[in-house]
């Protein structure tokens, strides 16, 4: 007893001591998109919004969730996507859910949570508010229910787990259209695979459980929510624009370096790449990914005929390898290369590879392999930070600029960036009589990047403080400051109306 409290008190240390640890790291360091969500959450709260229509064609439950934080705390909106407030709940489910799949090993647990949560080089993923990362909450959370309920029989005991399991499913619909989309696939195959391999023979309670979450899900994404055909659809579908040659491209220029050239897209040129360090670290991180995946299904093989009754976590290894090939596919079709998605069957091979062998040298390599990583992610966020890589949530610049510009009676302005859009919309949100700003077209940012004239009418908002633009589509750009003689030659913006020393303003020449 005494030993079990020992190692609840070490767990408990580390956990708190590396939640400090990232959250230091992170420094508020958020995705692009954060930053507008809160806004329309505070213009849904303040009946600016058609909340109906919100309700069922966006992530309503979202929103009402930032809405609800807003009145409760009363904070500044333009701090709620840099406060921590995921990283408790996303840590203490992803345990728990881990530490029941591996067969309670605290080891294992502590070791693939710490890299699970300092994969993402910011934190918006998961430890401040943001839409996937709560719908990954609520699907870890669907995973350890099913895990629960694998292959017992329905009794008064769990028939209240049926009812929370069917509660996340159709929640997530109305949280992530990511988490949806992966909550549809996963229902699918798990369920083809318990009809088709007969993984479960008890009495088929299983199957019913499946089968009802099914249905139920479906009716709500098809038939109650518009979500499903307005966001869905148009983010998982193929688009007819995409230049898939160009997706693979972007991935190239981001994760390699490399400079490409594009007669088709000029942009290419300026793709936002990472430095080469970064690099040699993902193809580590990708080398022992690929190897414990193909070590797993190597076991998995070799004992395919040693149980009557398939081990919960195979069925689940074989279900995500399924669902991340499929989304996979479809995202890369949108325009999107997701490589990330490997780390969704790794972290369950990871888990089937430590049960299944029994030389403890092969699992002190496992051990050893895990702690390269945890050292290649926490190296990855301090070489983003010192590079610049990502956005952080300093806003005061931003936010000043677009109070100048709403009380000097400027017309509309548009903002060429994803984050500084977003701030500005969250000052427009805040008067109703100001005129809500507007992304920048596509072809118009290129011509900012390329020094090309500018043949209409606009209010632009340059960002200089940005350390990359995110200029829609997973477009990412390199900063405005890396072109700034470029900006400042272009006969378009010589009449510049504002300038903070972070935020300029330019009336183009048409005006």
């Amino acid at each position: 007893m005494s030993n079990l409290k020992n190692k609840r008190f070490i767990s408990l240390i580390i956990f708190i001591n590396f939640i400090t640890l990232l959250l230091l790291l992170y420094e508020g360091n958020i995705d692009d998109y954060a930053p507008k969500h809160v806004g329309i959450a505070y213009n849904l709260i303040n009946g600016n919004i058609d909340i109906i229509e919100y309700q069922l064609t966006l992530a309503g439950a979202f929103y009402s969730l930032i809405g609800t934080i807003i009145l409760l705390t009363n904070l500044d909106i333009n701090l709620i996507p840099i406060y921590p407030i995921a990283i408790i709940p996303y840590s203490v489910i992803l345990i728990s859910l881990i530490y029941r799949l591996s067969g309670k090993n605290v080891l294992i647990s502590l070791l693939l949570w710490m890299i699970f949560v300092s994969s993402p080089i910011t934190g918006s993923h998961n430890a401040y508010i943001w839409m996937h990362g709560i719908g990954d909450i609520l699907l870890f959370t669907f995973y350890l229910l099913m895990a629960i309920l694998y292959k017992k029989t329905i009794s008064p005991n769990t028939k209240y787990l049926l009812f929370i399991t069917i509660t996340v499913s159709v929640s997530i619909v109305y949280m992530s259209y990511n988490a949806s989309y992966r909550l549809l696939l996963f229902l699918l195959f798990f369920l083809l695979l318990n009809i088709i391999l007969k993984t479960n023979k008890l009495d088929g309670n299983f199957n019913h459980i499946l089968i009802t979450n099914l249905i139920l899900f479906l009716v709500v994404l098809f038939g109650l929510s518009d979500f499903f055909y307005d966001v869905f659809l148009p983010s998982n579908i193929i688009d007819s624009n995409v230049n898939f040659a160009q997706v693979i491209q972007k991935f190239i220029i981001t994760i390699f370096g490399i400079g490409l050239t594009s007669d088709s897209n000029p942009l290419l040129q300026y793709a936002f790449g990472y430095p080469d360090l970064i690099m040699y670290f993902w193809l580590i991180k990708y080398i022992i990914y690929v190897s414990i995946i193909f070590t797993a299904i190597f076991l998995i093989y070799k004992n395919r005929n040693k149980c009557t009754i398939i081990d919960f976590n195979v069925v689940l290894f074989t279900t995500l390898s399924c669902v991340s090939i499929v989304y996979f596919i479809s995202r890369f079709f949108v325009g999107q290369f997701p490589i990330t998605e490997i780390f969704r069957v790794f972290w369950i091979s990871v888990i089937i590879v430590y049960s299944m062998i029994k030389a403890k040298h092969i699992k002190n390599i496992i051990t050893v392999l895990l702690l390269i990583l945890l050292i290649v992610n926490i190296n990855n966020i301090i070489i983003a930070n010192q590079y610049e890589l990502t956005n952080d949530g300093k806003f005061e610049h931003i936010v000043s600029s677009a109070e100048w510009i709403y009380k000097s009676n400027e017309n509309r302005a548009f903002v060429p960036d994803v984050l500084t859009y977003g701030y500005y919309y969250n000052v427009f949100t805040t008067n109703t009589n100001n005129i809500e700003p507007v992304i920048l077209k596509f072809e118009e940012v290129e011509k900012i990047y390329t020094g090309s004239e500018i043949d209409k009418k606009y209010t632009i908002i340059i960002n200089y403080q940005a350390t990359h633009n995110n200029v829609q589509n997973w477009n990412n750009l390199i900063p405005f400051k890396d072109i700034k003689n470029t900006i400042e030659n272009n006969p378009s913006l010589k009449m510049k109306i504002y300038d903070n020393h972070n935020i300029s303003i330019y009336r183009t020449s048409k005006h």
